[in-house]
């Protein structure tokens, strides 16, 4: 699977976006780098598919005080949770069908049919002699 990574610009925009938000000031460089470091560790699809988590799991501004991003490992969590998503959806798209045909396959299906009952054992010696 072949994914862009966020690029260095959209991180900054997400991340500017969120601290406008949440209306946090200040010196927060250390911060904000930390923040860009882990968007970029994902897509941008990712990214945007789950911000409106990573939204919901913060705390507002209630005027006095600025609100309150997730701890890191929780926005960690969610990109993760999502990318897990998208990883097990193109497993999904790109998985072979079963063979329907070959030896290994028919001698397991002569198997379970003697295994459950609906043919013999003489009949599941004829059959396996007739696939040698």
């Amino acid at each position: 699977m072949n994914v862009k990574k966020c690029s260095l610009k959209t991180a900054e925009h997400y991340i500017n976006d969120l601290f406008l938000t949440l209306e946090i000031k200040g010196d927060n460089q250390q911060l904000f780098n930390e923040l860009i470091k882990l968007l970029m560790r994902y897509s941008e699809q990712i990214i945007k598919d789950s911000w409106k988590q990573v939204l919901y799991s913060c705390s507002l501004p209630n005027g006095q005080i600025a609100g309150q991003i997730p701890k890191l490992e929780i926005m960690e969590q969610i990109f993760q949770q999502k990318n897990m998503y998208a990883v097990v959806q193109q497993h999904k798209i790109n998985k072979q069908p079963p063979q329907k045909e070959g030896k290994i396959l028919k001698l397991w299906d002569i198997g379970l049919e003697y295994h459950q009952g609906i043919i013999t054992e003489r009949e599941l010696e004829k059959k396996v002699e007739a696939l040698k």
